[in-house]
């Protein structure tokens, strides 16, 4: 079930987003708009990612055509956010969608959990599609599970045990 939270302000939405994925055990989800929308939640995203805190944040960007141009509100979120965030996608195709959210969801919440950016250009936003959300994600080696299998533990755990002077 979505739930749907409407915050005063961007900074607000995104702590209580850090907030409920702490709580909850879950990933939080925060949606903001561009330029000073998106700029508002880099705090909260930092703050996740210090805290390995799961985050998905999406928000807007300007329409493809204008991205580099200097454009009203544009606001250059991948180079702001590369060092406080897990992984970030800029959508440029509408069909990519279902993928980049699973894959998204998979990042912050596997390995050591942190904080995904999703933005969307405006142009993107409007076009219309029909989902396939019966995509799988890509599993990268760096979001794996370091823990070794249940076999392998008792086994460590033996030999430790077996051990005269172990050095650990």
């Amino acid at each position: 079930m979505i739930r749907n939270v409407l915050p005063r302000h961007e900074q607000g939405g995104i702590f209580a987003t850090d907030g409920y994925a702490r709580a909850s055990g879950c990933p939080g989800v925060c949606l903001t708009t561009s330029g000073p929308g998106a700029t508002n939640i880099i705090s909260g995203i930092a703050n996740a990612n210090v805290d390995s805190i799961p985050i998905v944040a999406i928000t807007g960007q300007v329409p493809r055509r204008l991205m580099g141009k200097d454009a009203f509100q544009e606001v250059p979120l991948t180079e702001i956010t590369r060092l406080i965030t897990k992984f970030n996608y800029l959508v440029l195709d509408v069909g990519e969608i279902p993928f980049i959210v699973k894959e998204a969801f998979v990042i912050a919440t596997s390995g050591q959990p942190g904080p995904v950016l999703i933005y969307i250009p405006r142009d993107i936003q409007k076009e219309m599609a029909i989902p396939n959300w019966n995509i799988k994600p890509i599993m990268l080696n760096g979001n794996a599970s370091r823990l070794p299998e249940k076999f392998l533990l008792e086994e460590i755990v033996r030999l430790i045990s077996e051990s005269k002077r172990p050095v650990v």
